[in-house]
């Protein structure tokens, strides 16, 4: 995910200390990826439930959650912290001061957790970038007439799109929020501005890393059709347990922000253009709860060849060529194994009955037959160097054209996945330039 980076001044506790008397001092920092840290110092002490305490944990030992209140964002919860460093001071008149470093899992912006109270959510609302791209629902009109240098806009928000039934007992809603100016005498500049945003809800409970998965699954899918890389923005989680007075009289869920490291993320171009997307949400045949509904079960089920892909494409560092080529074969192996069952299967056949569905796409001149057995033998000589020559095994330019076929391979199975047919993916897909661009590099055109 996408955050703020900040740096922010408290207290910060163990949630044993019933009273919280032995508060220290601390900062508390995000980076722009999520990841959390907490410093903390303080007078040492012989008391068990502080964190300045002689007898808190030695580096390299975790302690599950440290609770806090801090001066912008008020009372927080760190959850699975580990001790990372630690240092002894001596000043003068013998006062000793203990400073730690904690890595932290989770940080949930809000609320103060107890010592044994479960983290759990009844709904996440999120943005994610290019959702208003993909959608491509607009809910402004403008009428301009530049000789008369006159122009009238209108909005009106677009209906919220319901996504019933995605997974059993799980459903969600697209909304939109928008903004609207104030028209005042002295006014110079009016704007409209209206964004997307995904609402995910479940009848039962999610933990927090059942939560967080779905919104994964869900910016995965966007990040398969905007064919870039997209980042998770403000992620609020609700629980039915966790409220707060609302205004006018009654009560209303708290917001609980929830802020975690992702790794792997890679950085998105920012060209976030619906001509240039692999699809959008107008090319779907299918009600989009639907479509949202069979990837959401594919990834629950198997998730395996989805996350090698995206970390095959979206690394945060930029892996070699063979790295590269050796995640996508890896994925492939995974698919054929969510689609087909685990029974014992040579690896090029797996390759070669993946491709079949789509071997015009990928422009295999060869029989699928042959891909299969190259992309076997090019894979055995990465993994196990076995001295197999010949032209059964790619390099240099043709691994290359190889590894982007591999790549095309799983996104129209993905696709697929998404259209509930192979026919309908190749017709949503094939002339998109996003195809194109793979083509061009596999027909070394």
């Amino acid at each position: 995910m996408r955050v703020d980076e900040f740096e922010d001044l408290g207290f910060f506790w163990l949630p044993d200390d019933p009273k919280a008397k032995e508060r220290v001092p601390g900062v508390l920092r995000a980076s722009a990826q999520g990841a959390i840290t907490l410093e903390t110092f303080g007078l040492a002490e012989g008391e068990p439930h502080s964190l300045a305490s002689d007898l808190t944990l030695r580096d390299g030992e975790a302690t599950r959650r440290i609770l806090g209140v801090t001066r912008e964002r008020g009372f927080v919860t760190l959850d699975g912290c580990l001790r990372t460093d630690s240092s002894v001071e001596a000043r003068s008149h013998g006062l000793i001061f203990n400073g730690a470093t904690f890595l932290a899992t989770w940080l949930f912006v809000g609320i103060a957790y107890d010592s044994q109270e479960c983290v759990r959510f009844s709904r996440v609302k999120f943005d994610v970038e290019g959702l208003d791209e993909w959608l491509a629902l607009s809910g402004i009109q403008v009428d301009a007439d530049v000789m008369q240098g006159r122009a009238t806009i209108t909005f009106q928000r677009p209906d919220s799109l319901g996504l019933p039934g995605l997974l059993d007992g799980e459903h969600g809603k697209i909304r939109f929020g928008y903004s609207i100016p104030s028209a005042w005498e002295e006014t110079k500049s009016a704007g409209v501005s209206q964004r997307a945003y995904v609402e995910l809800s479940t009848d039962g409970w999610w933990t927090a890393d059942e939560a967080t998965r779905r919104v994964m699954w869900f910016r995965d899918l966007l990040r398969l059709a905007a064919d870039q890389s997209v980042s998770v923005i403000g992620l609020t989680g609700y629980s039915r347990e966790v409220t707060e007075p609302a205004q006018g009289g009654g009560e209303r869920e708290s917001e609980i922000e929830i802020i975690y490291e992702e790794r792997n993320q890679g950085v998105a171009d920012r060209n976030l253009l619906g001509p240039l997307m692999l699809f959008q949400r107008r090319d779907l045949k299918d009600d989009l709860h639907v479509c949202i509904g069979r990837w959401f079960a594919m990834y629950s089920e198997h998730h395996q060849p989805l996350r090698l892909y995206f970390s095959a494409v979206d690394s945060s560092r930029d892996p070699t060529l063979d790295e590269r080529f050796r995640q996508l074969t890896e994925a492939l192996e995974t698919l054929d194994k969510a689609l087909h069952g685990n029974a014992r299967k040579d690896f090029s056949q797996r390759i070669q009955r993946l491709a079949e569905p789509f071997a015009d796409l990928l422009e295999l001149e060869d029989s699928c037959e042959q891909f299969g057995l190259t992309v076997a033998h090019t894979r055995n000589v990465q993994v196990h160097h076995l001295p197999i020559g010949g032209n059964d095994v790619a390099v240099g330019r043709d691994l290359l054209r190889l590894t982007y076929r591999c790549e095309l391979l799983l996104i129209c199975h993905f696709v697929a996945v998404i259209t509930g047919s192979y026919a309908l993916a190749i017709e949503m897909i094939e002339d998109k330039e996003a195809t194109t661009k793979r083509q061009q590099v596999i027909g070394d055109r």
